[in-house]
């Protein structure tokens, strides 16, 4: 019996019907086949997620502010003509979502988690510089663009530097404080976040012709080896030099006088 890849996991138990008369030179086959039915999903269009995070900055939270209070003044205007209940929770929604999408924007994708929304609203602002440049036509053009955009770039790195600095003095405030109190548990999630996920690899250990050594004693008797000759090593050159000058006839008044001598 063949079958494909597809459904090889799905055949479970196949029984060969050798009594069975079907006027041909085959057996009857019979097999159990469980098969997984596709699961219909309703697609349904999912709300519309905005940076909320943008509210934090006091400038955009004015904007968002001044933004919904003239929605609400013009849905204030028309309620007159609202008659169900629909229409009035319709009308309100309508005049959040228009004020998060002129002053807050969507959430595109997951920021870093020690990014300020004021380092957020510069890398927006190098965002619109940058789009500045690429649609500027005349050679001024890009040539004041590009200066403004070399000052913005400049701005976002010194903002994120800044930030990044703040939070891991924060974490190492915070692992200090879950030391002194013993919370091992706060302390690891510290110093997890502060290390990050990186593990430096163990490189192998070889002997002097190049062969690498498996074993701990092997490896362990290197290091060893290795150690003697880095620190048993004659003294330089001109330290030995300067003890000849120094015990030679014309120097022999600057060597310092032995135990013997001071005594008589």
């Amino acid at each position: 019996m063949s079958i494909s890849k597809k459904f090889r996991r799905s055949l479970q138990d196949v029984r060969v019907k050798r009594g069975a008369d079907a006027a041909t030179d085959h057996h009857l086959i019979v097999a159990n086949v469980k098969l997984k039915l596709k699961k219909h999903q309703n697609i349904e269009s999912t709300g519309k997620r905005f940076n909320i995070s943008m509210l934090e900055n006091k400038t955009k939270k004015s904007e968002f502010q001044i933004e919904l209070k003239n929605r609400f003044s013009i849905f204030q205007n028309a309620a007159e003509e609202i008659i169900s209940i629909e229409d009035h929770w319709q009308e309100i929604k309508n005049a959040f979502t228009t004020a998060c999408e002129t002053s807050v924007g969507l959430k595109n994708r997951k920021h870093q988690e020690w990014i300020t929304p004021e380092t957020l609203v510069k890398v927006e602002k190098r965002k619109n510089i940058k789009n500045i440049l690429n649609n500027s036509k005349t050679r001024s053009a890009k040539l004041s663009a590009s200066r403004e955009y070399t000052i913005a770039n400049k701005d976002v790195r010194n903002s994120a530097r800044r930030d990044k600095r703040a939070f891991v003095d924060k974490l190492t405030a915070e692992a200090e404080e879950a030391a002194r109190a013993n919370n091992i548990k706060a302390l690891y999630d510290n110093i997890k976040l502060l290390t990050g996920k990186y593990q430096k690899g163990s490189r192998p250990v070889k002997s002097k012709e190049g062969k690498t050594l498996n074993t701990h004693e092997e490896q362990m008797k290197r290091w060893v080896e290795h150690f003697k000759d880095v620190l048993n090593q004659d003294p330089p050159v001109y330290l030995i030099l300067i003890n000849r000058i120094l015990q030679s006839s014309a120097y022999s008044h600057l060597v310092a006088p032995s135990d013997a001598d001071q005594r008589f």
